[in-house]
């Protein structure tokens, strides 16, 4: 029967404040959970990985494991043809 008085600017400014606040604390909650579901992903992976210098947080194992690798990678390639060289060299040799 009585009309309802109008809410006042600062009322409706207020409650419209809380309802974005509600939504970014459900928002929040969302990317936290997110959060920690990829830190245990992370580390779900991170126990699949080999225990090797070359994922050492230290530069410089890091450095050294690399340089260790391509030196190896080198040799086992490198050998087969010094061998296969030295070969035809004392084939070419012998018919002289």
């Amino acid at each position: 029967m009585f009309p309802t008085p109008r809410p006042g600017p600062d009322q409706v400014s207020y409650e419209r404040l809380q309802e974005k606040v509600g939504f970014l604390e459900a928002q929040v909650h969302s990317l936290n959970e997110k959060l920690v579901a990829q830190h245990l992903e992370i580390e779900a992976l991170n126990k699949r990985l080999p225990d090797t210098w070359l994922l050492d947080k230290n530069y410089w194992k890091r450095a050294v494991t690399a340089y260790a690798y391509v030196t190896v990678i080198g040799l086992a390639i490198a050998i087969p043809i010094y061998c296969v060289v030295i070969a035809v060299s004392l084939l070419i040799a012998r018919g002289q």
